[in-house]
């Protein structure tokens, strides 16, 4: 039987994937329109970001489903907060008011 302390680990180490997979996103969904061919960049991001997070997940499960679960879980609770970030509009430009600028020529 595992012991809860031993899923600590695992759980921070999906938090920290998580962190990487979605942040990785939002990096490049705020730079998608400078590029000359962003459906090449976002393929290739899309790419890179979950071979990331499968490598990373299969290093830390090490074959205990147990430890799978522990990641996942701290992979949804980033998910999550970058879920409730973005319906809030949280990383925009702002202006001096606080309110979120928004680009009026588009649609």
């Amino acid at each position: 039987m595992t012991d809860a302390r031993d899923l600590v680990l695992p759980f921070l180490a999906g938090i920290a994937l998580g962190a990487v997979h979605f942040g990785g996103l939002w990096l490049l969904v705020r730079r998608l329109h400078r590029v000359a061919a962003p459906a090449r960049w976002l393929v290739a991001g899309a790419a890179v970001r979950f071979a990331v997070l499968a490598i990373g997940i299969l290093l830390v499960m090490d074959g205990r489903w147990e430890r799978l679960a522990a990641a996942m879980a701290g992979l949804l609770a980033v998910r999550t907060a970058a879920v409730g970030a973005a319906r809030r509009g949280l990383g925009g430009p702002r202006r001096p008011s606080g309110r979120l600028v928004r680009d009026e020529g588009r649609s």
